[in-house]
């Protein structure tokens, strides 16, 4: 199992490089996307251990995507980890 990380399509990629970087070199499974790209149902997050939204606002996402990681987290026990910022 690993992480999907969602970065913000108009970010930089100072927010998420190091951190993505430290997960590889401890042999975990990573998993990129913008928030565009975010699944919009849960049983597609279902093969990761965690989401990750390293210093994404909320409103890139639709409501939808919003939903279905709120029910990957409460009914599948996927782990969700925001690292702040500016956003």
């Amino acid at each position: 199992m690993g992480s999907v990380v969602a970065s913000d399509p108009d970010g930089d990629a100072r927010d998420w490089e190091r951190f993505v970087q430290a997960l590889k070199e401890s042999r975990r499974m990573v998993a990129m996307c913008d928030a565009y790209e975010f699944p919009r149902d849960a049983l597609s997050l279902l093969p990761y251990d965690c989401v990750v939204f390293p210093n994404v606002p909320a409103d890139v996402f639709d409501a939808v995507q919003l939903t279905a990681l709120r029910d990957a987290v409460y009914n599948q026990g996927t782990g969700y980890l925001m690292i702040g910022g500016r956003n």
